[in-house]
């Protein structure tokens, strides 16, 4: 089988079908051009045009169709016998970044981006790829050396932007490095710039809320944690690279009621990305160290032995990374309490 030759390998068709005097119904699908295949994608239901155009519908539309396109293309690529091409490489790559649970998931993830690199020395896509990789890799705490992991990071993500500064995955890179290196308002910057090019982008705005959460700035995030939360309540939509925005998303929500010291709602949130992700470390930490602060000193010990228990590398030292200065007083006085409590449940100092 062969791509067309005008290079399109997948169209979107739809039917709009009546529903009584004003209700109506958009049927839409996917089919690949080289297998015929045909795919549903969103079949959804109005009570009128105006809800029609009121509504989210292209936004699901579009995400329904990526993952639809990421399972033809990944069952394609791994047919038993076949060699897959560039293409599916990287589509190989994404998805293994995209359901990682380990370091070493995420190191087969970077091996299969580089792959695709000695392919095409200049897809964006797989520079894309291993630099977030390299940041997941910092961010997860799985580093025996953060820091020297995050000047890796550092070097890939600068190539990454000097070569597609209008990138919008290298915009949001860059912030991030910027957030880890402690500079929160060259961040804020580059993804207000990105969220200008797409204002409902799905890492985006919770990571322009994750900024200002740490900032102390409060009220400037109110509307992107508003935007996020929406996302992240619609779990029945949510593919492969959902889950994994929705281990941050829950990040990002405890650490906006933990700096604001609302203790009780950064906990239901905590146990609420525990429950549904049970071999994440990160949750454990924050409810071992709450736990601590609170004197509860058997439900402390069993979350850090679970925490460390799936991310062994981490430290007090280490974890303060992710909580980067300067920033406010009473930011520094929650980051420091969050310390202390991971210290006082037993978590290992650092280097």
């Amino acid at each position: 089988m062969r791509t067309p030759a005008e290079g399109a390998r997948f169209v979107i068709s739809g039917r709009l079908l009546r529903r009584g005097v004003d209700g109506l119904s958009v049927d839409t699908q996917l089919k690949d051009l080289v297998s015929g295949g045909v795919y549903p994608l969103v079949l959804a239901t109005f009570k009128s045009e105006d809800d029609v155009a009121r509504s989210d519908l292209p936004m699901r539309v579009l995400r329904a169709m990526v993952h639809r396109r990421e399972e033809v293309v990944l069952a394609q690529a791994q047919r038993p016998g076949h060699r897959p091409n560039g293409v599916e490489l990287l589509y190989m790559a994404w998805s293994d970044y995209n359901l990682a649970r380990s370091e070493a998931e995420l190191d087969r993830a970077g091996a299969r981006f580089e792959e695709v690199l000695r392919i095409d020395p200049t897809s964006v896509f797989a520079r894309v790829g291993r630099s977030v990789v390299c940041l997941q890799m910092f961010t997860r705490l799985h580093c025996a050396s953060p820091a020297v992991r995050l000047d890796t990071c550092e070097r890939l993500i600068r190539e990454l932007y000097a070569r597609a500064p209008e990138n919008l995955d290298a915009m949001q890179a860059m912030a991030g490095l910027l957030t880890w290196r402690g500079k929160a308002d060259e961040a804020i910057w580059l993804l207000r710039k990105s969220l200008e090019l797409s204002p409902s982008h799905r890492m985006g705005n919770p990571m322009m809320a994750s900024v200002l959460v740490k900032q102390g700035r409060f009220d400037e995030a109110g509307p992107y944690l508003e935007t996020t939360r929406s996302w992240a309540e619609r779990r029945t939509e949510h593919g492969p690279s959902d889950k994994r925005r929705q281990a941050y998303n829950y990040q990002l929500f405890a650490d906006a009621a933990f700096l604001q010291g609302r203790d009780g709602e950064a906990r239901e949130w905590l146990r609420r990305w525990a429950a549904e992700m049970p071999d994440n470390g990160r949750p454990y930490l924050m409810l071992a160290a709450m736990d601590a602060l609170q004197d509860r000193g058997e439900e402390a010990r069993a979350n850090l032995a679970r925490h460390r228990e799936l991310l062994p590398r981490s430290t007090v030292r280490y974890v303060g990374m992710l909580y980067p200065l300067p920033s406010p007083e009473a930011i520094e006085i929650a980051r420091a309490r969050l310390l202390d409590g991971a210290r006082k449940a037993g978590l290992p100092e650092g280097d």
